[in-house]
């Protein structure tokens, strides 16, 4: 976008420039150079997704391919937009006969989530081979996808449609009891990473591994990656050895609900909820989980993006140069004691069509900087506090959400000056998950 701008910049102030000269007999003027087929559609494309405005920058992908554009620039694009959206089979072919590493790195991804195991494992191994490569996921997936020849991930073995697990006490996260490889463990729920990871205190490297919910749920063939958790099971008080993802919560169906302390899992998608709304869900190539909020009543157009995360303990974070955008002053923001961030009450938001006041909000990320990671705007991140109001279905092989909530409008009490946000109950959040 940058170098685009300027190149544009430069053309202009050319043009200009040439405008006010005669030209010799020897200078012809010459003709302009015409646009590429489809060059409006990607640069509206390029402009879309910058801002976060995926279904509008699809759009225009599409019109740029229907008009004749090509090239790698919108072949990597249209990569990126598929991941988000989870259209394994869009980003393949986008890419397909492409060598530059930031079209293997889509379609290596794509590849891997779609469950084409040893398709990945050529792509992750080209990528390593390029001294002028650094990806962080597919050093992590290599090992995983060379061992990986004839699995299926994810493979359900159980006569049982589905199962619930009741959740033990663990305030807004959700803890999971899971059989892993025959031993009983606990794990934690964690949105805003992909895959499974195992604690390194007792798994040395990524392997494949089997778990078994309820005693009667199987999984087989789960690629599970190898972090230090030592941080969550010191946060619990309670030996921790396993991060759920959400491609885990995609391929079980899955259905979080801590109000109710329940986690549910099924052999295939579930039916619409009563009295539930949609959510369109993204992911950050293919992992960590995106949504739409709402911060203007009646106004459906106004949507940021805000990453979901189920180890943030806070209602939700909000980029420091958004708080107008939402309804807030910044000159009435508080401060956290326990944070040292600006903190600020935001006036009304919207989840589908649930519409929730008074919304504690800190300034921020959380514990790392996502926004540097990703090449679009991110406007926050919707927490833990926030996400357990809800009973969250992951349908369309997590495509969409199924929300439900028997929450009243969730209020928080004012401080005495009105004028002044007060600083809402935290947990510090622990050190994050692998990037997605």
């Amino acid at each position: 976008m940058v170098s685009r701008s300027l190149h544009a910049f430069t053309a202009i102030a050319l043009g200009l420039g040439l405008s006010a000269c005669t030209p010799s007999a020897s200078s012809p003027l010459r003709a302009p150079e015409r646009a590429a087929p489809g060059d409006e559609w990607f640069h509206r494309a390029e402009q879309s997704y910058a801002v976060g405005d995926f279904a509008d920058a699809d759009e225009a992908v599409k019109q740029a391919v229907a008009a004749g554009g090509h090239g790698e620039a919108l072949a990597n694009l249209r990569a990126k937009l598929a991941l988000l959206r989870l259209d394994w089979a869009d980003a393949i072919a986008a890419t397909e006969g492409l060598t530059g590493a930031d079209s293997r790195g889509y379609r290596a991804r794509a590849l891997w989530y779609a469950g084409r195991v040893e398709d990945a494992s050529v792509e992750i191994d080209g990528l390593l081979r390029d001294a002028k490569v650094r990806d962080s996921w597919a050093k992590d997936v290599a090992p995983l996808a060379r061992g990986g020849a004839g699995r299926k991930p994810y493979a359900i073995d159980s006569t049982w449609a589905t199962v619930g697990l009741e959740l033990p006490s663990s305030g807004s996260a959700f803890v999971v009891p899971v059989e892993l490889d025959g031993k009983q463990v606990l794990a934690v729920v964690a949105t805003s990473t992909s895959e499974v990871v195992l604690d390194a205190a007792t798994h040395k490297e990524p392997e494949w591994v089997n778990l078994r919910f309820g005693g009667r749920f199987e999984v087989r063939d789960v690629p599970a990656l190898v972090k230090d958790l030592s941080t969550y099971s010191r946060l619990f008080d309670a030996p921790i050895e396993m991060l759920i993802g959400t491609r885990a919560l995609r391929e079980l169906h899955c259905t979080l609900d801590r109000r109710g302390g329940q986690l549910v899992l099924r052999r295939e998608e579930a039916t619409a909820p009563p009295q539930s709304t949609v959510l369109p869900a993204r992911y950050l190539r293919g992992g960590g989980l995106l949504v739409p909020v709402g911060f203007e009543h009646g106004n459906p157009g106004t949507r940021f993006n805000e990453l979901v995360d189920s180890m943030l303990f806070l209602a939700m974070t909000i980029d420091g140069d958004r708080w107008k955008s939402v309804g807030v002053d910044p000159a009435t923001l508080g401060t956290d004691p326990a944070l040292k961030k600006p903190t600020g009450i935001v006036p009304l938001i919207t989840i589908g069509s649930f519409e929730f006041p008074r919304i504690p909000a800190v300034e921020g990320f959380g514990a790392f900087d996502v926004k540097s990671a990703v090449d679009f705007r991110l406007d926050g991140v919707f927490g833990a506090n926030l996400l357990q109001l809800f009973r969250v279905t992951f349908a369309g092989q997590g495509e969409r959400l199924w929300l439900e909530t028997d929450v009243q409008p969730y209020t928080v009490r004012a401080s005495e000056d009105e004028s002044a946000a007060p600083a809402p109950a935290v947990v510090t959040p622990p050190a994050p998950g692998p990037k997605p």
